[in-house]
């Protein structure tokens, strides 16, 4: 009984610290690429294109329009 009670205790302590680890990737990604969505919580593939180079020259349709008003080239949008 009590290698079951051990056995389930570091179990529950290992998914608590990968769970913590995740959590910290996340926000210090967040934290270095910004979070241009404005949203309270993102997706995990959300944060993990913020990191792809490829992706750093998306925008959001209402920063779109802005641009547009202003008669801005957005071709590299």
């Amino acid at each position: 009984m009590k290698k079951i009670i051990i056995f389930t205790l570091l179990a529950i302590l290992l998914y608590a610290i990968a769970a913590y680890l995740f959590t910290q990737h996340q926000d210090e990604t967040i934290a270095k690429y910004g979070n241009p969505y404005q949203k309270e919580n993102l997706d995990p593939s959300t944060v993990g294109l913020l990191e792809d180079p490829e992706y750093q020259y998306n925008i959001t349709p209402k920063d779109l329009d802005k641009k547009i008003e202003k008669g801005e080239d957005v071709s590299d949008c």
